[in-house]
Order: C-alpha cells, then sequence, then structure tokens
C-alpha cells in the first residue's frame, strides 16, 4: 500500500503488525541525516569520521585512511581513539553530535511507534538527542532505556526507546560514563555483540520476538552487519530445534531503477526483505513523507479510516490501482467495518468505477458462481453452506444497489449466474423506496431514477423464484442414497422434490 504518490509500497503484513503493536521500528543514521538537498542534519557513519578528523584538526594516517575507503568507519574510529586517546576523540564525537538539527522525521517515527497505552516500543542505533526533540514538540512523555542497561523485549512489560548502541547525556564531556559507554569502534562493538554480549541478547531476543522494520539504514551499512552477525550466530547455535522468527523487513532506497534489484538481492542475502523505494541524489523525502502520512492515519485511526472512504465520492479509479495512493487510502479504509459503512452511505456514492477496484480487492462477495451450490465469489465453504455475508459484504451490497440505474451493474450480477440471496433481498428493499428525481443523485434513502425495463429486469433478477437453492452436492448425495435404498418417507420426498425444482438462469 502506497501512502503517498511514488512512494515505498508498505506490505500489508507490516501494516497489519503495526496495527496490532507488534511490528518494532528500529531506527538508523538516516533518520537523523540530512532530510533533503541542502538541509542540514546529523553526519552519516563516514561523515562522522571525517567531522570528527577535522574537530581534532588531524589528517588520517595511511591506516585509518584504508579503513576509512574500505568502509570500515568502526575500525577508523578505533584507530583515532588508540592514536589520540579514547576522551579527546570522544569529545569530540560529543561536539560533532550536540547541533541543532531538524527532527520531523523522528516525530513522524514516534507517532508510528506509540501505543495505544501511550507508551513506545522502538530501538534505534542513534546517540544523538533528536527523539527526545521531537517528543517535547509531540507532548508525549518518552520513557528511553539506554545501552547496556537495555530492557527485557517482552510485551507485556516494554514500553520505551531503547538506545542499543548508548545516548549522550545532556552536557556530557568525553570522560562522561554515556559517552564511555557509546558504541561505535570495533572495540565497542567486540565488547557490546561479542565479549559481554549484552547488546547480541538484546537483539537476538528482539527478532525471535517481534517483526521488525529497518528505518534509516543502507545494506553496507557496518551497523547493520553487526545486528544481522549477532542473530545468525544465535540462530545458528540454536539450531533446527529454533521457532522460526518473525520477519524482518528493511526501507532500501535506490538511486536509479536499474540498481534496485541489485539492492534487493543484497538485503534478502542478509535475510531481510526489502520495501524499494527512489531516492535519487540521495533525497528520501519519498520515505519519510511517507511515514508522516502513515503516522497521522494511526494517530487518529477510525476517524482517519472514515475520511479516506469518504473522499471515495471524489475519486474515478483508473488502473492499475495498486500504484494510485489516493485508491490504497480507501482500500485501507475499508479494512474497518465503520468505514465501510461511510463509503456505502456517503451523501453522495462512490461511482460504479469502484465496482472492478472493489472485485479486485475481493471486497465483493455477493454473486453465486454456481447456481447449485449458491457459492459466493469470496466465501468459504462453511460460509456457503450457511449463505451468510460479512458486515462488509453487506454494507457493499447496499452501495451497489445506489447504482441500479447503470446497465453495467445488471451485466455484472448476470454474468456470476444466481445472484446470492442477501444482493437480492438488498436489490428488492432498494426497489421498494421512494425513487429520485430523473438527473438528481439519489440520496442514501432514495432508489436511482430507473426507466420501466431496467426496473423490471432488477425485479426479474431478485425474485425468489431466480433464487439458488439452498442445497450443496452432500445434500443431493445423502438424499439420492436414501432413494436408493427404499426410502419413501415425507422427509425423503420432500427434500427430491425441493432439490429438482427448476431455477430460471437469467442472462
Amino acid at each position: 500500500m502506497r501512502f503517498v504518490a511514488d512512494g515505498p509500497d508498505i506490505p500489508d503484513a507490516v501494516r497489519r503488525a503495526l496495527e496490532d503493536e507488534e511490528l518494532v521500528l528500529f531506527c538508523g543514521a538516516g533518520v537523523s541525516m540530512s532530510t533533503g538537498p541542502g538541509v542540514a542534519g546529523m553526519p552519516s557513519f563516514s561523515q562522522l569520521v571525517n567531522s570528527v578528523t577535522g574537530a581534532l584538526r588531524q589528517v588520517l594516517n595511511d591506516q585509518e585512511q584504508a579503513a576509512l575507503t574500505g568502509y570500515q568507519y568502526d575500525r577508523a574510529l578505533h584507530l583515532l581513539e588508540q592514536r589520540l586517546g579514547r576522551n579527546r576523540v570522544r569529545q569530540a564525537v560529543v561536539d560533532v553530535l550536540t547541533v541543532t538539527a531538524p527532527f520531523e522525521r523522528h516525530k513522524a517515527v514516534l507517532e508510528l511507534a506509540r501505543l495505544r497505552d501511550g507508551g513506545f516500543r522502538m530501538v534505534t542505533t542513534n546517540f544523538d538527542p533528536q527523539f527526545d526533540h521531537a517528543a517535547k514538540a509531540l507532548g508525549y512523555e518518552v520513557t528511553n532505556d539506554v545501552a547496556p542497561m537495555l530492557p527485557v523485549p517482552k510485551q507485556h512489560r516494554w514500553r520505551s526507546v531503547a538506545y542499543l548502541h548508548g545516548k549522550i547525556a545532556p552536557g556530557a564531556t568525553g570522560e562522561h560514563t554515556s559517552v564511555q559507554s557509546l558504541v561505535y569502534t570495533t572495540g565497542d562493538f567486540g565488547l557490546a555483540y561479542l565479549t559481554e554480549r549484552w547488546a547480541s541478547r538484546f537483539v537476538t531476543d528482539l527478532f525471535t520476538k517481534y517483526p521488525v522494520l529497518f528505518v534509516g539504514y543502507s545494506v553496507d551499512d557496518p551497523v547493520m552487519r553487526y545486528l544481522m552477525d549477532a542473530f545468525a550466530a544465535e540462530r545458528q547455535l540454536a539450531g533446527s530445534s529454533a521457532k522460526p522468527s518473525p520477519r524482518a523487513w528493511a526501507f532500501a532506497p535506490y538511486q536509479d531503477p536499474t540498481a534496485m534489484a541489485q539492492e534487493e538481492e543484497a538485503w534478502r542475502a542478509k535475510g531481510v526483505e526489502p520495501i524499494p523505494y527512489a531516492a535519487p541524489n540521495h533525497d528520501h523525502s519519498l520515505l519519510y513523507d511517507t511515514l508522516a502520512e502513515w503516522g497521522q492515519r494511526k494517530k487518529f485511526g477510525l476517524t482517519a479510516r472514515i475520511r479516506a472512504a469518504e473522499r471515495a465520492s471524489d475519486i474515478i479509479p483508473v488502473p492499475p490501482y495498486s500504484v494510485d495512493h489516493e485508491v490504497e487510502a480507501v482500500r485501507w479504509a475499508l479494512e474497518e467495518p465503520a468505514a465501510v459503512l461511510s463509503f456505502a452511505k456517503a451523501e453522495v456514492p462512490a461511482p460504479i468505477q469502484w465496482l472492478p477496484v472493489l472485485e479486485e480487492w475481493q471486497l465483493l462477495g455477493v454473486r453465486a458462481s454456481l447456481p447449485a451450490t449458491g457459492a459466493s465469489v469470496s466465501q468459504t465453504p462453511q460460509d456457503v453452506a450457511a449463505r451468510w455475508v460479512s458486515p462488509t459484504h453487506f454494507q457493499l451490497m447496499v452501495w451497489l444497489t445506489r447504482h441500479l440505474d447503470k446497465p453495467e451493474l445488471l451485466d455484472w450480477v448476470l454474468k456470476g449466474g444466481s445472484p446470492h440471496p442477501a444482493l437480492q433481498t438488498a436489490i428488492l428493499d432498494r426497489l421498494d423506496e421512494p425513487a429520485a428525481a430523473p438527473g438528481a443523485v439519489a440520496k442514501p434513502n432514495e432508489k436511482p431514477h430507473l426507466d420501466t425495463g431496467l426496473e423490471a429486469a432488477w425485479r426479474l433478477v431478485a425474485h425468489p423464484m431466480a433464487r439458488a437453492p439452498m442445497a450443496d452436492l452432500a445434500d443431493v448425495h445423502a438424499c439420492w442414497t436414501r432413494l436408493k435404498g427404499g426410502a419413501d418417507d415425507h422427509v425423503t420426498r420432500q427434500d427430491f422434490t425441493r432439490m429438482m425444482a427448476p431455477i430460471p438462469r437469467i442472462k
């Protein structure tokens, strides 16, 4: 589903995991970096190395330069600390990261990570205070758990933002405990993931309990390497007896379409499902506009769904439907029965062009595909036996009957064989309502203006004689078996008579 035009297509599994409060957002440096060309932000890992070197007025030696050139930023900083002293380098890191930068992205992420009880469940490997600034701007109280004192990631207990690699305390200097605990050099990562293993334990516990969505990481990010290696090692230790872990997704930017397939394959090699999006010239606006819109819809919940459903009246969908974010917004809205009611009973009905869209989404279980069984297009065999329709199906039947003046609707119904009895009832109910004036839009409690021939056709389609029988093939077989066995009782004769009754098929 797309929340903005040309934005990333969010898988349904990800959306539903977020709505069920199971999804954990895992945020990297990209969330704090520049929001687009010419907009200031926090540095990337490579930029951090250069900024620290500049702040210290140093030139990288050959080993440090080789590490930087080879994308080993953690090693480059480790070598700098060995040469210049741990406290001195860490003070420079503090100076570089304690600057004012935009935090609109952080607000969007916090809205998505917010739980219904007001708590938060999110992980970040960033050190900067931008999430604190965003929470204050939103008026939210946020609990922070900072490494190495990380929370137990259990559903009923975890209600915080976890800073997996530490966080710079306000006013801290290079010697402060919070700064000494930051994880950004090879030595730090070794302690966190291999020796003391507190980060590794948290990550593996998290990945086995929750589906995870990575935001703001690149596929070759050193942090991603440590995270995924830790998880893979733990999974290998667990062996074949380990339960399958929840899925992991990552937003995967690409500079041009030719690089998209390669980017996706690199993510899948890490065991992560990519969600690609275009980021020309390193402009990630499409991603963060998506997160902002997604966060607003989540925040306003049912109200946002109802508004999206009502906007369908002003939209004429054109295929392919999945690339139109406005059409996708209606699809999202119709997942909620109350929004379906608003769609069906809007003052101006959504145009008939929504018919193929709703059918593609398998929301119209209203036609019988086999007159002998009365099977509905999107119902299970159990539903067929009970002749049951869901509240969503029923309300969309109501919407269909507001278009009885459209011959294409009659064609669509007849192509399915015998209409579902619930649809036939809805048609008859609509036909018995007062008619709208010729040329006027029918109100929710009116039938559209119909010429005599079209009204007669609908009354024939909805007539009880055109209804498919209640019996299914199992009933027919049981009756036939009793007859072959010589049964001649009243019930058997009645069943046989009912099953042999002719049923008109209208075409």
